[in-house]
């Protein structure tokens, strides 16, 4: 399909495909890696994995991280990682995991190969996203949306295929000048809590994340769209471009399927299913061809996504009225709107945590006291809400609606049954920078 514009910095490409896996070479390519094997019930029982050998936080939590420090103060490399398996007991506090989360973490010179005065991450605290990617099915409306491996482990399917090494990474700028729990002297007006800033790029991570994005790079043309899927590009997995052959289809994440019209009520899932629904049967439209039909939709998705709480999440078991008001009112930025909760509307409350502005000067504990000093700690009621409602059981929640299972791949299957194929799909990261970048502001 000749849609050469897609590729942007957030834009998501992924690979359908059956007992095969893939990893990035860089932003615009791809190379074929090994899956892993099909794993039974009788694998499940059979076997424990053993990744204790580089984990720290130990056997007691459910939240386990590999750290790695490249940078040679080992004061600050140590602070990190206590700061680290802190943010991961917090969020296992909050949420029951069922099966344990691993993390990559690292912490480095985000600026350590380039000019310091032109590098364009100098200014960057951090930023995270899950390692691996898989679609499935929902039971109620039988739609395909995308999951993240921590989430889609918690649903501990009888059989699925061999999940990656890692759920999530996370990475922090080791220029940034941090405020550790530990450290002797209160936070200065100019640092950022680490433990603060983990936690909140942890929980995208997990799945606080929407994958309505920008359609063209610059966002020229005011446009969001819902996150391409590249079905089939070839058997050396090497990608360029969205090419004239390439079977494309769009995907929303299971938090976009929550997203509703605060006006109206209405989800906008029905927008996902509109571009869709053209994209799969015009595999061969021209970019001009696709945006004369599909322009007024993104540029609807893109003023609902400017318009001041106009949108929101919608939580389990209730209505209009209780959603969760989402980042509409500042000038479109991707990663930050949609994707965090509305800073003028939660500021100052238990609920800050995630919205998309880092603030200096305050401490995990001064957070939880300006906002009210919530029982729950940093992850307040209605983010532990957004959590509970893509799939996370928590004490008060304790079986959250689950996804249909996986289906096992056949063997012999050409690309064009595959693409048939719904509830049996694996997803594997083809651009490394799925995640949220916390910038400065």
């Amino acid at each position: 399909m000749k849609l050469n514009s897609f590729l942007i910095i957030l834009f998501i490409i992924l690979k359908q495909i059956y007992a095969q896996c893939f990893e990035p070479i860089d932003e615009k390519r791809v190379k074929k890696v090994a899956c892993g094997k099909w794993v039974t019930e009788k694998d499940i029982n059979k076997v424990k994995i053993n990744n204790n050998n580089k984990l720290v936080g130990g056997n007691e939590t459910m939240f386990q991280v590999t750290f790695t420090c490249s940078t040679s103060d080992t004061v600050m490399c140590t602070k990190a990682q206590r700061a680290f398996v802190n943010a991961g007991n917090t969020i296992a506090n909050t949420l029951k995991f069922k099966e344990k989360v691993l993390i990559n973490a690292t912490l480095m010179d985000f600026c350590a190969e380039e000019n310091i005065e032109t590098c364009a991450l100098k200014h960057h605290i951090g930023l995270a996203g899950p390692q691996r990617l898989y679609s499935l099915l929902s039971d109620d409306d039988k739609i395909e949306r995308i999951y993240p491996q921590a989430l889609v482990k918690q649903f501990q399917f009888p059989e699925h295929p061999q999940y990656d090494e890692f759920d999530i990474f996370i990475r922090f700028n080791s220029r940034m000048d941090f405020y550790f729990t530990d450290d002797t002297t209160p936070i200065g007006p100019l640092q950022y809590d680490f433990e603060f800033t983990a936690i909140h790029e942890l929980l995208h991570g997990l799945g606080f994340i929407s994958y309505w994005q920008p359609y063209d790079e610059a966002n020229n043309l005011k446009a969001l769209c819902p996150a391409f899927a590249l079905l089939n590009s070839g058997n050396d997995g090497a990608f360029d471009d969205i090419g004239e052959n390439d079977l494309v289809t769009v995907k929303e994440s299971i938090f976009d399927k929550y997203i509703i019209r605060l006006d109206k009520g209405t989800s906008i899932t029905e927008y996902t299913k509109n571009i869709e629904q053209y994209v799969v049967n015009n595999q061969n439209a021209t970019e001009e061809e696709f945006l004369q039909n599909l322009f007024p939709t993104m540029n609807e998705v893109y003023t609902l996504a400017t318009t001041p709480k106009i949108l929101g999440f919608l939580p389990h078991n209730s209505n209009v009225t209780d959603a969760v008001i989402l980042e509409t009112s500042i000038k479109y930025l991707a990663g930050s709107s949609l994707t965090h909760v509305d800073l003028s509307t939660y500021n100052n409350t238990s609920d800050y945590l995630m919205s998309y502005k880092s603030t200096p000067g305050k401490t995990v504990n001064d957070f939880i006291s300006i906002g009210g000093n919530y029982s729950g700690g940093v992850i307040g009621p209605k983010t532990k809400l957004v959590l509970e409602t893509i799939g996370y059981a928590t004490e008060s929640y304790p079986d959250p609606i689950k996804p249909q299972p996986f289906v096992k791949p056949q063997a012999n299957l050409n690309s064009a049954a595959i693409s048939s194929i719904s509830n049996s799909v694996i997803f594997s990261q083809c651009y490394i920078l799925i995640c949220i970048i916390i910038i400065l502001l």
